[in-house]
């Protein structure tokens, strides 16, 4: 019974220790998705602010 639970303790250990590893990883790709989804948002602001001019420009032709 010991053995079975120091090889657990070891198993706990060494996932621990990989999720403390991949959580820089994790906060690196939320940064990245919020510029993405930042840049995503201004583009789409330019694009309706594009069509919005184009509109006015066929309104006042």
């Amino acid at each position: 019974m010991g053995h079975r639970r120091s090889s657990c303790g070891v198993a706990d250990r060494i996932s621990c220790e990989a999720s403390q590893e991949r959580q820089p990883m994790r906060l690196q790709q939320k940064a990245r998705y919020t510029t993405v989804n930042h840049v995503s948002k201004v583009l789409s602001r330019i694009i309706v602010e594009k069509m919005k001019a184009e509109v006015n420009n066929l309104c006042t032709e």
